[in-house]
């Protein structure tokens, strides 16, 4: 248990070591899969009828990223407004970490429509050089030890990349068919 009498494993993440790194760039500077997340934005509504939500997406994740493409994809600019979003009554670590999970297996589904998210990029990387069996080996012997970094008071982001990289690279191997 922390000092605050919460064990580590029911801590929620505050996602503030993950978001700093993003938050501090100006959306100028950023690739489209920063587009605006989509509890947080504004469009008009003709636009918005236009483009739509892929409706074929049925789970958790990348959605919003998708949906930033095709804006990107028609030419559309968008505008950023730095407008940070209190976050309160977060799920602990580990539903966080179900739902990257479960966004990872989306993004699986719509790999053939998006190129920009950075993990699909690393990912073609690995497969390009055929090192993908070998990342998800590695992460089968070491996920645990992953897991149990996420569960901390003190995640790492590096660590967090690591586990999604891997898992990623493990789910498209041997469980997507299952």
């Amino acid at each position: 248990a922390s000092k605050f009498g919460i064990s580590s494993t029911d801590l929620q993440i505050t996602r503030e070591p993950f978001l700093s790194k993003w938050k501090s760039k100006s959306f100028d500077n950023c690739s489209i899969n920063s587009f605006p997340r989509t509890f947080n934005f504004a469009i008009k509504r003709n636009l918005f009828l236009s483009i739509r939500f892929d409706e074929n997406i049925k789970e958790y994740g990348y959605e919003d990223t998708l949906f930033g493409h095709q804006i990107k994809a028609l030419g559309l600019s968008v505008k950023h407004v730095d407008n940070p979003l209190l976050h309160t009554g977060l799920e602990s670590n580990r539903q966080y970490l179900r739902k990257i999970e479960q966004s990872l297996k989306t993004l699986y589904t719509i790999r053939e429509d998006i190129d920009t998210p950075p993990l699909l990029m690393a990912y073609r990387r690995l497969r390009a050089v055929r090192m993908v069996p070998f990342t998800a080996w590695c992460w089968r012997k070491i996920h645990t030890l992953l897991h149990d970094n996420l569960m901390s008071e003190n995640p790492s982001l590096f660590v967090f990349k690591l586990y999604k990289l891997g898992y990623y690279c493990n789910y498209v191997l041997y469980e997507r068919d299952v």
